[in-house]
This record gives structure tokens, C-alpha cells and sequence, in this order.
């Protein structure tokens, strides 16, 4: 930022430009949520979800000026990525997915935490798979992410090859792989009769069973090398809460890396927390393909805020989308 402007000939000192970053990127996350919950609900809820991310405290805390940390800059990734997700999902259009995939970029470069997003988002796909409703906008949406996404995450020097490698990015290339076979399976269905759909039914089931079962056998050869499987001591900490304290007593030893008081709740969200269930409960009984998501974000997001104390950053954004559901509902009924 600081070279952009002295490039456009605005004279700035770089201690402004880090002072003002976070403020900056605040209202951007706004925006961000604004845009997420207009496509799932309307513009009436996705104002309120605008008000309450640039008034809730668990982002305050990171979104004020002088706070120059990453995750000033890498919530508004975060929700960035979700919106351009739900965005291409509902459009269907590969020039979405391809803002999805610079968004999903832009998030690996600024955070460590792009991994909630490369795992939320096929768990997503999968879970629409089951309940049966895959369409060709979720394709369209998901498969770019996985194959341009991951090439795009190699391309940083930091992650460089863990983006294939390593076990919390393996579950997205099983997704791609049951999308796959699900899409060709129904293809087939269109072209064949009954008795010949059901003969060739069971050759590509079996064959799909062997291929998995030889993937599955290659990988935990290959994460069994591994004393933590070939996860990262920080997704193993998400995973089994006491893993830190056993094995790496240091990272359990920061304040903001203690499981989340039930206070904190209070503090951090305010009055937002009791208006999210009624915003979750709103989404389920609308299932929208969007609104699905917001749950799904939503339920993780508690779970992983839980764990960690560090993780209410990531679940602000939710429960100020939820809430504005709720909220929104709630007025309009009145």
C-alpha cells in the first residue's frame, strides 16, 4: 500500500500506512459481509450484517488504528472468500470462480487460517452432494477452487507444496473426486436404460471402491510417516484440544490460545449471540443453497471458537451474518 501511493505521488510515511490499515480493511470485511448475506437473504439483512461487523468487539479488536496484525487484513480474506464462494454458487459463471480462486489466493498469502476455507468449502460440496442437491453452479464454483486454487497456494513461498501434501487440504481432493464420480454417475442415468444403468452402476461403483480404497492405502502410507499424520501442529490443536498442552506445552501456554470462557461470548458479541439462533434457525428452514452455507459457517466456526479463544475472530463474522437474519426477519414480521 505503501508503495501504490507514493506511486500515484500521495506523500504518506509507511508508520501511517500501518496505522491505518487495519481501519481500511475493517470497512472492507463490512462490505464483504454485506455482499454475503444480500446473496442469501436480500439487502435489508445484509445492511444489518454491514452495521454489526464494524461495531462488534471480537473485531474491534483487530480492526482499530495501530493494530497492525495479520488478522486485521485476513478476516476480510476470510469473508471475502465466502462471499465470492456464495456468489459464484448462485451465478453459476466461471468468471465468479475466477474471483473465487484470486480471493482464495489473496487469503493464503495473508493467513495461516486459509485452511478453515479450504476445508469448510468441500465439506459444504459434500454434505450438498448427500442431501442431493449438486447442480452444475456448485461445480462450477468448487472445481476451479480445488485445481486453480491449490495451484495458486504452491505458488507461496510459505506454503509451497504442503498445499498437496500435507493431510488438511487432502479432504478437498477427496470431495473433487466424489463430485466427480456423482456427476458421472448421473450421466450415464440419462443415457441408459434402467437395466443397463443398473448393470453399469455396479462396474463403476466397484471400480471407484478400488480406486478410493488404493488412494486411501497410498495416503496413510505416506501420513503415517508423520507423527502428527501429516497435519500441522496448528489443525492438530483444532482437532484434539489437548495436543498442545501434551506435545508443545509452549503454544499452550499463550493466553490466546486457551479454550473460550463462556463470558467471552458476551463480551466479544454482545447482544448478537442471542439473535444468531434465530438467524440459524431461519436459514434451515429457508434451504438456499446460501443459506446452508451461513449455517454451515456458522456451526463450524462456533465449534472451532471454542477450542481456541484466538478462533472468535472467525466466528464475529457469522454471528453478525446470523443475527442479521434473525434481526431481519424479526422486523419484517413486525
Amino acid at each position: 500500500m505503501y508503495k501504490v501511493l507514493h506511486f500515484l505521488n500521495i506523500p504518506i510515511h509507511v508508520q501511517e500506512v500501518c496505522v491505518f490499515t487495519a481501519p481500511l480493511f475493517s470497512a472492507l470485511c463490512a462490505l464483504a459481509c454485506y455482499g454475503l448475506v444480500r446473496q442469501a437473504r436480500g439487502p435489508s439483512a445484509a445492511l444489518l450484517a454491514a452495521l454489526f461487523m464494524g461495531t462488534v468487539p471480537t473485531y474491534m479488536s483487530r480492526s482499530v488504528g495501530g493494530s497492525y496484525d495479520n488478522e486485521g487484513v485476513a478476516i476480510f480474506a476470510l469473508v471475502n472468500c465466502f462471499y465470492r464462494f456464495v456468489k459464484a454458487v448462485n451465478t453459476g459463471t466461471l468468471l465468479d470462480a475466477m474471483f473465487l480462486c484470486l480471493a482464495y489466493l489473496y487469503m493464503v498469502m495473508s493467513w495461516g487460517g486459509y485452511s478453515f476455507v479450504i476445508n469448510l468449502i468441500p465439506l459444504y460440496a459434500l454434505v450438498m452432494i448427500v442431501f442431493g442437491r449438486m447442480s452444475a453452479r456448485l461445480y462450477i464454483a468448487f472445481a476451479p477452487l480445488v485445481a486453480i486454487g491449490t495451484l495458486c497456494a504452491c505458488s507461496i513461498p510459505v506454503v509451497g507444496f504442503n498445499a498437496v501434501l500435507m493431510s488438511e487440504h487432502f479432504g478437498s481432493f477427496l470431495v473433487f473426486g466424489v463430485m466427480h464420480v456423482y456427476l458421472f454417475i448421473g450421466f450415464i442415468r440419462r443415457r441408459l436404460s434402467r437395466r443397463h444403468f443398473q448393470t453399469l452402476l455396479i462396474a463403476v461403483l466397484l471400480l471407484a471402491v478400488a480406486v478410493f480404497a488404493f488412494a486411501v492405502l497410498t495416503i496413510a502410507a505416506y501420513v503415517l510417516k508423520s507423527p502428527t499424520l501429516g497435519w500441522t501442529g496448528r489443525s492438530m490443536t483444532l482437532l484434539d484440544p489437548t495436543y498442545a498442552s501434551r506435545f508443545v506445552p509452549i503454544i499452550a501456554s499463550v493466553s490466546e490460545h486457551q479454550p473460550t470462557q463462556w463470558s467471552s461470548y458476551l463480551t466479544d458479541l454482545h447482544i448478537l449471540v442471542t439473535f444468531a439462533p434465530l438467524g440459524l434457525i431461519s436459514c434451515i428452514r429457508t434451504s438456499s443453497d446460501a443459506t446452508f452455507f451461513l449455517v454451515m459457517y456458522g456451526l463450524t466456526a462456533a465449534y472451532f471458537s471454542g477450542v481456541m479463544i484466538r478462533l472468535m475472530l472467525v466466528l464475529g463474522p457469522a454471528v453478525c451474518c446470523l443475527a442479521a437474519v434473525g434481526i431481519s426477519d424479526i422486523l419484517n414480521i413486525a
